[in-house]
């Protein structure tokens, strides 16, 4: 989620095909995920995600999201139809260029 008058939501209304990778620092494994992004927020889907979301987002007691305190009329609810997933694990390689790649098929 995120709001409409954000420059997030600016840049992915431009250019829908996005990129990202998420690392772990402990152990070191990558996620990287290529898809196209778009909003789902007028779709029959939109409630149930949200409401995805929000579970695993309230979970923290301690703190709330920054999510949970926006308008929900101002947000738009951005999901990522992924087109390619790799999945990287260095955890036990012998050098830098010793890796383990998995490419993770897609179901469309």
């Amino acid at each position: 989620m995120t709001l409409r008058t954000s420059r997030k939501f600016e840049a992915l209304s431009a250019y829908s095909e996005v990129a990202f990778t998420i690392a772990t620092e402990d152990v070191p494994q990558t996620l990287q995920i290529e898809g196209k992004a778009m909003d789902i927020a007028g779709s029959d889907e939109a409630g149930s995600k949200k409401d995805e979301l929000f579970e695993v987002l309230l979970k923290n007691s301690s703190f709330d999201a920054p999510i949970s305190k926006m308008d929900t009329a101002e947000t738009a609810i951005v999901w990522i139809q992924p087109t390619w997933i790799r999945w990287a694990d260095y955890t036990f390689s012998e050098d830098g260029n010793e890796n383990v790649w998995m490419e993770i098929s897609i179901q469309m």
